[in-house]
């Protein structure tokens, strides 16, 4: 099971949110070069992720078993539409990134039953293959 990282997510519209999101992100995979040199000598690259949603991130966590080490919690939402627009933006603004798993563009997966509706990313770390 993937292991929540304790973290508030956004909520708001996502025009709204989608920068802090984005730098959320970032923070994770993304750091500047001695944070980067750091990692990679400590082997905590971050190596493989992808974006969703889910509408219970403790299932949705449980369900990845063993193939992601983290899930990170990143937007909070009432409105599914919202939702599929947070996960169609962070996909494309980490489609060129190594370690991206994310086939499709966002925002077709199957519906959940009822909201809230939680946009995350899971992630594992380690030497990059």
């Amino acid at each position: 099971m993937a292991q929540i990282i304790n973290h508030t997510p956004f909520t708001g519209h996502v025009s709204g949110v989608s920068n802090a999101s984005i730098s959320l992100i970032q923070k994770r995979f993304a750091r500047s070069f001695w944070g980067t040199l750091g990692d990679w000598l400590r082997n905590q690259n971050v190596r493989s992720f992808k974006i969703g949603i889910t509408n219970d991130p403790n299932v949705r966590a449980n369900k990845y078993g063993n193939n992601y080490q983290f899930m990170d919690v990143i937007y909070q939402t009432s409105s599914y539409e919202y939702s599929q627009d947070m996960e169609r933006l962070l996909i494309n603004a980490f489609r060129d990134h190594p370690g991206n798993e994310n086939i499709r563009g966002g925002g077709a997966g199957r519906k959940p039953r009822s909201g809230p509706f939680f946009v995350y990313v899971v992630y594992n770390i380690g030497p990059i293959r």
